[in-house]
């Protein structure tokens, strides 16, 4: 039945996170048999996430728990029944691995990483197992582009709110950066880059971008609009 599924398709999300998170290093452990909760429907959503539940028809599914001693605990993925529900098998593919990859990071994350890699690393994450074309994914930013509003700076917190208009086109900018770091320096230097921002070690984003990149926040950020442009005119 679709319980058992869902569990397959959980599973697969696993395995696709850990050839890029652990990449052989046995080190990064991380609970990989994480809950899933599956609520009949979206104000039930809300009720187990605490939320008043405004802005979640937008969102697919939130990856939630709590933090002690620094590290997260307790992690479970709730699912949108109707959101998730409209998606097709390389959608939910999608959506899975992107939380899986949440469950993951956050074992390990001791400091918050900026909005953009959090949610960038993810979708890049997803979107390497189940492969979309760029046009597909990025339709918002790519149309933004061409309208002549090429974004300034990367995705912060604030964009993410789930009541924001442009809620797509913030994570596909962020996909966008992580998708650059990735084919410009290797997917290593990018899982490098994540451990970098979110250990306890460093000062984090943006000083710690030199180290890892070779370039700092501010020249990534350049590039990143070249990268964005780039994209719109191919």
């Amino acid at each position: 039945g679709s319980a058992t599924r869902l569990v397959r398709e959980a599973d697969r999300a696993v395995v696709a996170v850990d050839r890029v998170w652990r990449d052989g290093d046995e080190s990064t452990d991380w609970p990989r048999r994480p809950v899933l909760l599956v609520p009949a429907d979206q104000r039930g959503m809300a009720t187990l996430l605490g939320y008043d539940g405004s802005g979640l028809g937008q969102i697919a599914a939130v990856t939630t728990g709590e933090f002690q001693d620094g590290l997260s605990r307790g992690d479970r993925v709730v699912l949108n029944p109707e959101a998730f529900g409209t998606l097709g098998a390389t959608g939910r593919a999608v959506v899975l691995t992107h939380e899986m990859t949440h469950v993951a990071v956050r074992a390990s994350t001791v400091v918050t990483p900026p909005a953009w890699l959090s949610e960038g690393f993810a979708d890049y994450v997803a979107y390497r197992a189940n492969p979309v074309p760029v046009s597909v994914v990025a339709g918002d930013v790519i149309a933004q582009v061409r309208r002549g509003r090429l974004p300034r700076e990367l995705p912060d917190q604030a964009d993410f709110d789930t009541e924001t208009a442009n809620l797509a086109s913030s994570y596909e900018q962020s996909w966008l950066a992580c998708r650059l770091i990735a084919a410009r320096y290797g997917a290593q230097t990018l899982v490098r880059l994540y451990r970098a921002m979110t250990d306890s070690a460093g000062p984090g984003w943006p000083e710690e971008s030199q180290p890892v990149l070779g370039i700092t926040a501010d020249q990534f950020t350049r590039q990143w609009r070249a990268y964005l442009q780039e994209v719109a005119a191919s």
